[in-house]
């Protein structure tokens, strides 16, 4: 299996398939993150590939690496907003307090 994926990241199509989803999303990931889920993704998708489904592996590449990074931003997010209802609800009151007082 390691044979496969060093030949997998040394290929050139799967290469330039991973930059082009990982240069849409560099604004918004960390490059290390991005290294990180693309080798992740690729090692997947090896393992999980069906050619019997009669898809193209690029084709198969690129569509799980995009979901696995809008993954990635999604848990990014909800880790930045989930914040506790009881920390909402006392931000909630200083606020009502500070309208009050002004």
């Amino acid at each position: 299996m390691n044979k496969n994926i060093d030949e997998a990241v040394k290929n050139i199509d799967y290469k330039r398939i991973m930059d082009k989803v990982c240069s849409k999303y560099s604004r918004y990931v960390d490059e290390d993150d991005l290294s990180s889920i693309r080798l992740h993704t690729l090692w997947q998708c090896l393992n999980k590939f069906d050619p019997e489904r009669k898809v193209k592996f690029t084709t198969y590449l690129y569509q799980q690496l995009t979901f696995a990074i809008k993954n990635h931003l999604k848990k990014q997010r909800r880790e930045y907003t989930n914040i506790p209802f009881s920390v909402r609800q006392r931000q909630d009151v200083d606020i009502d307090i500070a309208h009050k007082s002004a």
